[in-house]
């Protein structure tokens, strides 16, 4: 929420550090009784629709608790071994990710444990985005993206999903510390906050290495770029966040291969298994192309993913796919060809990479005027909070970018692949609804304001069902609709 402040990135020009302040959004105000019934209403409403989504799956535990945990509790962080990775055995190193959420479903069920956890990501959403931005607007719009966005309903088809509801309140933490050390760069109890929320962040899933790609690039670029202009206190705060990130992040990635958690990813057959295989088995030059080919693709595709998630879902994919079906869409060839009917449906199939290349090049122009309006010499608030968001989004999928091309990826379904990417499109949406009032004034703005919260309750109640057909497509299970 607030990351952008707090790399040192922005500078308002020359400030006691006691007193150093984010100035809040033009459409903020204190917190009202109106804001807080809101937040009970969309709380209400998000427990419905989850109950009935809920309802209809099969939810079970993910990574089952070792029976000596009791007894031997330090094992906990530790990778534990799971047994029904496609693949083969793996282990998952996610202390504070799958073994919280397996520790909740031994006390109250995997079903009623799920609801929890993702209440508990709404209420933490709001009160992030409160603290970090006093902005009614922009913690309305984050907490109606978390209450009624699709990024976690792959968790009711594969419960290991479950572990990016405690991430994302773990990465919502460490945003708003960031911010408030940008407010108080000297203050030791926000710097436990952001190392500790760090630390909680890295040891709930390895998608966490998404995050610190985006990180690091803006802690260089504010270095880089910024680094003489910036008063001495925050620099000091900037120097913290480097250091305190690179510690972790050394630290974590030599646990990691010394505990033997990346053997997986080098083994053929692995769901996980990266491009670099491809040179075990074919010669040098063909290696690199189809590396190359699966890299671009693969950044394609969770650019695309990212950025439509709360779009309607007849813009997503082939309508006809969803409709008709493959067998209808090759019936209406009647006969034609019959050889090669098949790639009809493979037409109606790989549709969406027209879209997908079209979002992909726009993005590519908005991530460049983004960098280019935050090199200024003191650039403000509002360049450089979509450059960072940007970052997420670009970065949001880095790790599982570098996987294989996989079957699966025929089709934009699995957001919690690009799990940070999403939250990086919520932070942009939620910036950008907030700067509508001001803008086109407070009566049209708002009016375009609701306008977008009505269109993200709408895609969230009907991309379920849309999600759960380009599943059977590519031989997953499907996701229950909410109604």
């Amino acid at each position: 929420m607030g990351y952008a402040f707090s790399l040192g990135a922005v500078a308002h020009g020359p400030c006691k550090p006691a007193c150093a302040r984010v100035r809040p959004m033009a459409n903020s105000r204190r917190l009202s009784r109106r804001l807080l019934l809101a937040l009970v209403a969309i709380c209400l409403a998000h427990l419905y629709l989850k109950g009935l989504q809920v309802h209809s799956a099969t939810l079970t535990t993910f990574l089952p608790l070792p029976p000596d945990a009791l007894s031997r509790p330090w094992q906990l962080l530790l990778p534990l071994r799971v047994s029904n990775a496609p693949g083969g055995d793996a282990w998952r190193w996610s202390t504070t990710g799958l073994v919280p959420v397996s520790a909740l479903d031994l006390l109250v069920g995997a079903k009623v444990s799920y609801l929890c956890w993702s209440l508990a990501n709404v209420v933490s959403v709001f009160v992030c985005s409160w603290v970090a931005f006093r902005s009614a607007v922009f913690t309305v719009t984050a907490t109606i993206c978390m209450a009624f966005g699709s990024q976690f309903d792959y968790a009711l088809v594969n419960s290991g999903c479950a572990s990016l509801l405690p991430m994302s309140i773990w990465l919502q933490l460490n945003l708003l510390s960031l911010v408030l050390l940008w407010r108080h760069p000297a203050r030791s109890s926000v710097r436990i906050l952001y190392a500790s929320s760090l630390v909680l962040l890295a040891l709930a899933f390895e998608t966490w290495l998404d995050y610190l790609a985006a990180l690091t690039t803006a802690l260089a670029w504010a270095f880089v770029v910024h680094r003489s202009r910036l008063h001495a206190a925050h620099l000091a705060g900037l120097r913290f966040v480097a250091i305190a990130t690179s510690a972790i992040t050394l630290s974590y990635l030599v646990l990691k291969v010394a505990l033997g958690g990346a053997q997986e990813h080098l083994r053929p057959g692995q769901e996980a298994e990266l491009v670099v295989g491809y040179f075990r088995t074919l010669p040098l030059g063909k290696a690199a192309v189809i590396t190359l080919e699966d890299l671009l693709s693969n950044l394609v595709t969770y650019l695309y993913v990212s950025l439509t998630n709360y779009l309607p879902p007849f813009l997503l994919a082939s309508n006809s796919l969803i409709d008709l079906g493959r067998d209808t869409i090759i019936a209406q060839q009647f006969g034609y060809h019959a050889e090669y009917q098949k790639l009809t449906y493979a037409h109606h199939l790989f549709l969406w990479y027209f879209q997908a290349g079209a979002v992909a090049a726009l993005f590519a122009q908005f991530l460049r005027r983004a960098f280019r309006r935050a090199h200024g010499s003191y650039p403000s608030v509002d360049q450089v909070v979509p450059l960072f968001c940007s970052l997420m989004v670009l970065f949001g999928a880095s790790t599982h970018m570098l996987i294989k091309y996989r079957p699966y990826l025929s089709v934009p379904l699995l957001s919690y692949k690009c799990f940070i990417g999403v939250m990086g499109t919520t932070l942009l949406l939620s910036w950008v609804l907030s700067k509508l009032p001001e803008r086109f004034g407070v009566r049209r703005g708002n009016t375009l304001v609701a306008a977008g919260w009505l269109g993200i309750v709408a895609a969230g109640l009907l991309r379920p069902a849309w999600l759960g057909e380009l599943a059977k497509h590519v031989g997953l299970g499907s996701i229950p609709p909410p109604w």
